[in-house]
Order: structure tokens, then C-alpha cells, then sequence
């Protein structure tokens, strides 16, 4: 009976071995099993980093939406900037023909009052040429008087009379003298009005133009007044396309933190799947305990057998 209890120890122990390099086995797992453990929880942080990311990269897909729509209405400002411009150019250019038109206006306002000075001397002129015509007139009658001076001299009377006569044509002479030469002025003087006739013509002209210089003064003044909102809308265009390029900058990191964040997610899952390996592997290492626990026990039965064994042995002996 020794004997049979002896050989069935024997073959506890060669499975008490058996279990014992299973045993080492599952210590091995059971290492690889932490360490699948630490790695499952660096994978469950890397899986709430990546959904910050995720989110982070979705609010970034939203603010690279926003950043086109704004890089497009700066596109649109830049261009009402160049219209801007142009029109700011075009109101410079009014702002010119406005002075322009100032002066011409008060050269014509000067014409104008050339042209009555020019009325006043043309009626000057025309009452010098009723003059003229009252100077040759009384110039024929100092004519009459030299000849009737000759024939003053026959008759001392008539002569005393023509003596009279001719000191009055030598003072109307000298009058014909003076018309014949306020006559010379008088045509200078109509000359000078037809001259200032045609300068009031101009002046009418010049007139005219500078009230439609005026016209286009105020034109250029509410020109002038949208460029200036132009230029502010320009100013508020440029912020917004900076805006818009860092949003664009935005953009670009937020498709590589949604990249890092996909890849955090493939990480995830592959911590989810060595979390769950791991949970099998401290199973297996509760299991192993146990069969160690049970391995010890059968170990220190094959020397209780080995012990039995040698007795009963050395009873057969």
C-alpha cells in the first residue's frame, strides 16, 4: 500500500513539475500582463487626449469654415479697396478741376465786371462819336469863318465881325482838335469793349463750366467721403484676412492634431483590445496563483511520498 501511495506521489510530482513550469509560465504572462496594464492606461489617457483633440480639431474644422468665409469677404474688400482707390484717385482729380474751376470762376466773375466797365465805355465811346460828329461840324463851320475872315479883311466891319468870328473857329478848332482825338480814344475804347464783349462771352462760358465744377466738387466731396469708408472698411478688411490667415494656420493644425487624434483613436482601440488581454492575462494570473498554491501542495506531498517511499523501501527490505 506504501508502495501504490509511493507511485502515486511519483506521479504527483512529475505534475507538481508540469504545474510548476505552467506556473512559470502564467509569472510571465502575469509580467507581460502589468505591463499590458500600464500600457492599457497610457492608451486610455492618449484616448481622452485624442478626444480633446477631436473636439479641438472639429471646433477648428468649424473655425477653418468661418476663415473661408472670411478670407472670402476679404477677397471682396480687397477688391472694393481697389475701387477705392480709384475712385479716391478720380476724387483728387475733381478736387483739382474744383480749384480749377474757382479760378476760372473768378476770372469770369472778373470778365464780368470787365464787361460793364466795357458797356459803360462803349456808351462813353458813342457819346465821344456824337462829339466827333458836332466837332467836324463845327470844324466846317471854322472853315467858313477863315473864308469869311478873307473877306473880313475887305470890309473893316465885316472884318471886325470876322475877327470875332475867326478867334471863335481857332477855339472851336482847337475843340475839333481835341473831339478828333477823343475820337482816336473812343475807338480805342470800342475796340477795348468788343474785346471785353468777347471776354464776357468766355466769361459766360467759364461760367458755366465752373458751376459744373461745382456740380462735380460736391460728386467728388461724397466721392471722397465713401473713400474714406472705403479705406476704413479696407483697414477692417485687413484685420479680417489676418484673422482669416491664422485661422488658415488654425486650420492646418487642426488637421494634424484630427491626424494625431485618428491615430490616437487606432491607439485607443488597440488599448481597449490590451486592456481587455490584460484583464484575461490577471485572470490567468489568479488562476495561476492558485495552481501554484496547488502546485506547492502537491510538491510537498512527492516529498511526503518520497519519505514513505523510502520507508517502505526499506520495509521490503
Amino acid at each position: 500500500m506504501s508502495f501504490i501511495s509511493g507511485m502515486k506521489d511519483i506521479l504527483r510530482e512529475k505534475r507538481g513539475e508540469m504545474s510548476f513550469i505552467s506556473w512559470m509560465k502564467d509569472i510571465l504572462r502575469e509580467i507581460k500582463s502589468k505591463m499590458s496594464f500600464i500600457s492599457g492606461m497610457k492608451d486610455i489617457w492618449r484616448e481622452k487626449r485624442a478626444k480633446m483633440s477631436f473636439i479641438s480639431g472639429m471646433k477648428d474644422i468649424w473655425r477653418e469654415k468661418r476663415a473661408k468665409m472670411s478670407f472670402i469677404s476679404g477677397m471682396k474688400d480687397i477688391w472694393r479697396e481697389k475701387r477705392t482707390k480709384m475712385s479716391f484717385i478720380n476724387g483728387m482729380k475733381d478736387i483739382l478741376r474744383e480749384k480749377k474751376a474757382k479760378m476760372s470762376f473768378i476770372s469770369g466773375m472778373k470778365d464780368i465786371l470787365r464787361e460793364k466797365r466795357a458797356k459803360m465805355s462803349f456808351i462813353s465811346g458813342m457819346k465821344d462819336i456824337l462829339r466827333e460828329k458836332r466837332t467836324k461840324m463845327s470844324f466846317i463851320s471854322g472853315m467858313k469863318d477863315i473864308f469869311r475872315k478873307k473877306r473880313a479883311k475887305m470890309s473893316f466891319t465885316s472884318g471886325m465881325k470876322d475877327i470875332l468870328r475867326e478867334k471863335r473857329a481857332k477855339m472851336s478848332f482847337i475843340s475839333g482838335m481835341k473831339d478828333i482825338l477823343r475820337e482816336k480814344r473812343t475807338k480805342m475804347s470800342f475796340i477795348s469793349g468788343m474785346k471785353d464783349i468777347l471776354r464776357e462771352k468766355r466769361a459766360k462760358m467759364s461760367f458755366i463750366s465752373g458751376m459744373n465744377d461745382i456740380f462735380r466738387k460736391k460728386r467728388a466731396k461724397m466721392s471722397f467721403i465713401s473713400g474714406m469708408k472705403d479705406i476704413l472698411r479696407e483697414k477692417r478688411t485687413k484685420m479680417s484676412f489676418i484673422s482669416g490667415m491664422k485661422d488658415i494656420l488654425r486650420e492646418k493644425k487642426a488637421k494634424m492634431s484630427f491626424i494625431s487624434g485618428m491615430k490616437d483613436i487606432l491607439r485607443e482601440k488597440r488599448a481597449k483590445m490590451s486592456f481587455i488581454s490584460g484583464m484575461k492575462d490577471i485572470l490567468r494570473e489568479k488562476r495561476t496563483k492558485m495552481s501554484f498554491i496547488s502546485g506547492m501542495k502537491d510538491i510537498l506531498r512527492e516529498k511526503r511520498a518520497k519519505m514513505s517511499f523510502i520507508s517502505g523501501m526499506k520495509d521490503i527490505l
